[in-house]
């Protein structure tokens, strides 16, 4: 029988992201739009925040505005383009440019000292992207620097002189760390508890890391023989019009690889030590706070090496087209994988993550059915 205790309401879907609109600032009566902008001080690691909104204040927008038009750009994304807008506030600096309103030959000679330097096609496309963000030039026919014709055709020449080639062509068997996992103990420790919990959680879903370290516990729904974990916070793949679906996980004969089984152990084993904490996953040593996405993708790679999947070559991430290409592989229907991993359209999944399986040898139910765990 279920534990009562471990069964949340599914009514509300608990979100952190009102903390961060409460931020924003409000506009007053006597605020008045500025037309000067302050350039962004080199010190400062998140950069590209103070240079967008520098681009931003060149509109004359309201302080409001300008946070809010922040926010449409992910904390990630500002991480990428601050490395490449300090760079060209370099290069500004050092050509005398007006960071905002360059010539398009000065954007262009910005990303060949970028190639010249050995960055890669990836590298410079997001730096192509970053000045999308901020440039508005007169000249230039399309509302972003990164469309302009030219652009585009420098980019195409980028990628022709060095390719970004994908970094795996086929990957590894779901099969051989399930089997792996079968035989783990979780009882020896709260960590292999965690660690298995983590990978295999993985495995049957095809979502990332990312969506892992952002479950809330509050958000997991334990009861009547299933688990049902909803997402209230921004993911990789939520965009306006999508949010990701709930995953759902059928109580498995064998215990060893049910998350029912797993998660409500989970669940017991840290309800005395996770305080007023309400991330799913927290650290096994105290203060048993939210562990980083860092941390567990440390314990995938962990659970991967130990089941004989090469490292050296494949990353953590590789899990995801590892468990989403074995349901290919069984014939689960191509819109249960799009729904289950989070793509809209097949692809993506086809380009990036539908590899062919080294070994060659429903989406959980399949890759965990009895003929599958048998096959060699």
């Amino acid at each position: 029988m279920d534990n009562p205790a471990m069964v949340h309401q599914a009514a509300a879907i608990v979100s952190r992201l009102s903390k961060a609109a409460a931020k924003i600032t409000k506009p007053t009566d006597t605020e008045k739009p500025t037309t000067s902008f302050t350039p962004a001080s080199p010190e400062i690691a998140t950069g590209s925040c103070k240079i967008i909104r520098g681009s931003i204040q060149t509109e004359g927008f309201s302080t409001a505005v300008e946070d809010i038009i922040l926010h449409s750009w992910r904390e990630t994304t500002h991480k990428q383009y601050g490395t490449y807008l300090s760079k060209w506030r370099l290069f500004c600096n050092k050509w005398s440019i007006n960071p905002f309103s360059p010539t398009l030959r000065q954007g262009l000679d910005f990303l060949a000292q970028l190639f010249k330097l050995g960055l890669s096609y990836s590298a410079i496309n997001t730096a192509r992207s970053a000045l999308s963000a901020i440039v508005k030039t007169p000249e230039l026919t399309h509302p972003h620097f990164g469309q302009h014709p030219t652009v585009t055709r420098f980019m195409k020449g980028v990628f022709n002189l060095r390719p970004s080639l994908p970094r795996y062509n086929v990957t590894w068997d779901a099969s051989t760390v399930i089997k792996y996992l079968k035989g783990v103990n979780e009882d020896e420790s709260l960590l292999l508890l965690s660690m298995k919990l983590a990978t295999l959680i993985l495995l049957l879903s095809g979502q990332r890391i990312q969506s892992l370290h952002l479950i809330d516990n509050r958000n997991v729904d334990i009861s009547n023989g299933q688990v049902k974990i909803r997402f209230g916070d921004l993911l990789k793949q939520t965009r306006p019009g999508y949010q990701q679906k709930e995953l759902t996980f059928q109580r498995y004969p064998d215990k060893a690889l049910c998350v029912v089984s797993l998660l409500t152990q989970y669940c017991e084993h840290t309800k005395d030590l996770r305080g007023e904490e309400t991330a799913l996953f927290i650290a096994t040593q105290k203060p048993h706070r939210r562990v980083s996405k860092d941390t567990i993708t440390r314990w995938v790679k962990t659970m991967l090496k130990n089941a004989g999947i090469n490292m050296k070559i494949f990353k953590p991430h590789s899990i995801r087209a590892a468990s989403t290409s074995k349901a290919c592989n069984l014939k689960v229907p191509l819109k249960t994988i799009l729904n289950t991993a989070g793509w809209s359209k097949d692809c993506v999944f086809g380009r990036f993550y539908n590899k062919p399986v080294e070994n060659d040898s429903v989406f959980s139910d399949a890759i965990l059915s009895p003929e599958n765990l048998s096959s060699s």
